[in-house]
């Protein structure tokens, strides 16, 4: 909200009498009030830091204002969101939720690869024992084959006799 139009319709009011009583006795007494900025926020946050900083401050023109203000100290601790409109906020938060859900999905992929790679252990470990055996084979049958080649054609003959 501009301050300036704020405080022009505040003027409006004492000139006419019609301010709140308390504001317009005060008035009538002291003259026109003057403002201080505490913070900026966004005209949807207006109402909330209002009533957070006159609980606060405790001024004597505005004791009759109550409501909620347990959430504010902690908004006030970061001024840059209360400069967004409570849309923004909301969208913000929609945002979120699906890179949340995106970021759940691939976690779920990731657990299903390393669930489907941790049953190809048991598999390579049995490859890996077949491809030992059948390497001792074949350096059994190539040790034979050497030692057939060294045999002399009698001993081969003999051999089908045994």
């Amino acid at each position: 909200m501009d301050l300036e139009v704020r405080l022009a319709e505040h003027a409006k009011l004492f000139a006419e009498g019609a301010a709140a009583k308390g504001l317009q006795d005060c008035f009538a007494k002291f003259g026109e009030p003057s403002a201080v900025v505490l913070m900026d926020c966004h005209p949807d946050h207006l109402d909330f830091l209002e009533r957070f900083y006159i609980n606060l401050l405790k001024p004597s023109l505005n004791l009759k204002i109550t409501g909620p203000v347990t959430d504010a100290a902690e908004a006030i601790r970061y001024p840059e969101l209360l400069t967004r409109s409570t849309v923004e906020h909301i969208s913000e938060i929609v945002g979120l939720r699906n890179s949340n859900m995106v970021l759940v999905d691939k976690l779920d992929l990731a657990h299903d690869t390393i669930k489907r790679y941790e049953g190809l252990d048991d598999a390579i470990a049995t490859v890996s024992v077949t491809q030992s055996k059948t390497l001792d084979l074949y350096e059994d049958a190539l040790g034979s084959l050497e030692a057939e080649k060294k045999k002399t054609w009698l001993d081969k003959l003999l051999d089908r006799f045994k």
